[in-house]
């Protein structure tokens, strides 16, 4: 459920499957099954559709702590990080997502 999205969408994102992938994102933070995901993989997806902020968020999610920041620093050091932050404010300030962005 949480790949599936991915699947069918294309660069650019349509309006739509922003959206969708949004619903991806809050559902990602509300699954019970998040330790058997692969966070890392999934973050990698959002990567590949522009969606940096999302894909961080998802690094976040990494239950091993030296494992997480090793991703983070490496996801970070890949990017711009101004773009990360300003998708972050047009993103997750709202809604479901308000409390990430403190994270």
């Amino acid at each position: 459920m949480i790949l599936a999205p991915f699947v069918s969408a294309s660069l650019p994102l349509t309006p739509d499957q922003q959206a969708t992938l949004y619903r991806t994102f809050v559902l990602l933070l509300k699954c019970p099954f998040l330790l058997n995901l692969d966070l890392i993989g999934i973050a990698n997806r959002f990567a590949q559709f522009n969606l940096p902020a999302f894909a961080l968020g998802a690094l976040l999610l990494v239950p091993s702590a030296n494992k997480k920041a090793q991703q983070i620093q490496g996801f970070l050091s890949g990017c711009n990080p101004v773009a990360v932050l300003d998708q972050v404010d047009e993103l997750m300030n709202t809604g479901e997502l308000a409390g990430v962005p403190s994270q």
